[in-house]
């Protein structure tokens, strides 16, 4: 579990009062004029951040027509903006390929952040694309000591001057962070520094920082660390949610080495949260390498409790473990939901196919719709189209598939730009205008060249707000239909007309 995935899913969604009567003669320029106030609002800056939302989701699209919108906006006055259009053009981009070039069109720092953070985690860039945005002169501190530690999780650490240089920035965060990669490179002096200028901090400040480096420490693997975060996780002194973050670093370094650490922490522990907390923290760090010895330490107090140590007893020896994980998913704990979804990757695909398979079908239960449930069904339907495209066609086809489960199916296969999910919609889609029929509308629309006369008159009146989705849907269905109405060129100007 190298680092919690940036990978954002696109749940937000309303009631739009459906649109009555006949569609007359100006339905086309009703559609055109929502269509340009909807995107005039999503270019420019709103208030309440909607617009950035909204950019969001037309970077979900991964439409290539989106090039001139996305170019445009680098060089928007608001720096979150900037990044959309940044990102946004790396995702059409045909290598799906960062252009380093762009970051020097943007000016703030926080900008630069962003990108390099985001890009990464979208896995934008590669080797060469972080060697040119370390040419950039005006690169910033906080972007490069980020690529400096991408690298040296790659093997391929920079220079020790490099690092030096930032040893001692004013920005104590940068600081923090070059400090702990010289170490890394065997430069303890710089760790010393640190702890003397993190000494001078008020605590709250000084614990949120050492927060922050042990989570940096396990995202970029710095073992030479590990002394430093194991005197945190036995000091008693410490606060609880500082031990507790040493204790998953050392486990997530050298599982083995802190199994001691980590019981001797969970035998003092009464809280059932904090309890779940380390049993998911050792599950994580173990991984095939857990062993009976260590679940037989798991306490087992309750449902949770009890499931997961059923679950940690399948993994030690190798037996069934998608029972457990979907007893687990049923209790519907969001932390130890989000632990399950980072273990289905270990999965194999018919595995991994059960489970998602059955996260979906819990939709439809007394219970289903809430949020968080809601999220979890649309990521799982993502990942079961990659898995088995077929077996999503079939549960979407499937009669006694409510409308709910239908939706969160729907709303996954948003999130690919695989012609197939284009082709599925195609075959199930109705002239109607219930959610889900809104949403196969939108993803023919998104795969298809050419839309007939009708399907183009139902998305127009989607975007004049009679289809039952959120803004954030209607922004998509938008750009859509001026695409499909070969009108993005002549409307892009009163798009970006303050």
């Amino acid at each position: 579990m190298r680092r919690v995935s940036s990978r954002f899913i696109l749940c937000l969604f309303g009631f739009a009062a459906l649109t009555a009567g006949t569609v007359s003669a100006s339905a086309d320029q009703v559609a055109r004029d929502a269509a340009v106030r909807l995107l005039r609002q999503t270019v420019h800056t709103q208030r309440d951040g909607s617009h950035l939302a909204k950019l969001f989701a037309l970077r979900q699209l991964g439409d290539p027509t989106l090039r001139p919108l996305f170019e445009q906006i680098v060089d928007h006055g608001e720096w979150q903006v900037q990044v959309h259009g940044v990102l946004g053009l790396a995702e059409v981009s045909p290598d799906r390929r960062l252009d380093p070039r762009l970051v020097s069109r943007t000016a703030a720092a926080a900008a630069h952040d962003a990108i390099v953070a985001s890009a990464i985690d979208l896995e934008l860039i590669g080797p060469e694309e972080m060697a040119q945005l370390l040419d950039l002169a005006e690169l910033s501190p906080a972007a490069r000591v980020m690529l400096y530690a991408e690298r040296t999780l790659q093997g391929n650490p920079p220079e020790v001057e490099s690092l030096e240089r930032f040893a001692d920035h004013d920005r104590i965060q940068v600081a923090a962070l070059a400090s702990v990669l010289l170490k890394q490179r065997g430069r303890g002096y710089a760790l010393t520094a640190l702890q003397t200028r993190l000494g001078e901090e008020p605590a709250a400040r000084r614990d949120q920082l050492r927060l922050w480096l042990l989570e940096s420490i396990r995202q970029y693997e710095l073992d030479a660390l590990f002394d430093w975060a194991r005197a945190i996780a036995w000091d008693d002194e410490q606060r609880s949610e500082l031990i507790d973050a040493a204790v998953w670093t050392c486990l997530h370094l050298r599982p083995e080495e802190s199994f001691a650490l980590w019981r001797h922490r969970i035998d003092q522990i009464e809280s059932r949260a904090r309890q779940v907390y380390y049993i998911l923290m050792l599950l994580a760090a173990a991984g095939e390498s857990l062993n009976e010895e260590w679940v037989a330490a798991f306490p087992s107090n309750g449902d949770l409790l009890n499931q997961l140590a059923r679950l940690g007893r399948a993994k030690a020896l190798n037996t069934d473990r998608v029972t457990p994980m979907i007893a687990l998913i049923d209790i519907g704990h969001g932390r130890t939901n989000e632990w399950l979804m980072a273990e289905a990757s270990r999965l194999s695909a018919e595995e991994a196919e059960r489970l998602y398979a059955h996260i979906i079908e819990s939709i439809g239960r007394p219970g289903g719709m809430r949020p968080d449930r809601i999220a979890l069904a649309i990521e799982a339907a993502a990942r079961l189209f990659t898995v088995n495209p077929d077996r999503i066609e079939t549960m979407i086809r499937d009669e006694q598939a409510t409308e709910d489960m239908r939706y969160v199916m729907l709303l996954g296969l948003l999130e690919t730009t695989e012609e197939r999910a284009g082709r599925i919609a195609a075959e199930i889609v109705q002239p109607g205008f219930s959610r889900t029929d809104s949403l196969t509308l939108l993803l023919v629309a998104k795969h298809a060249d050419e839309l007939t006369e009708a399907q183009l008159r139902r998305l127009g009146m989607i975007v004049a707000g009679g289809g039952r989705v959120s803004e954030m849907v209607r922004v998509q269905s938008a750009w859509l239909y001026l695409k499909h109405q070969r009108r993005i060129d002549e409307t892009l100007p009163a798009i970006f007309l303050p």
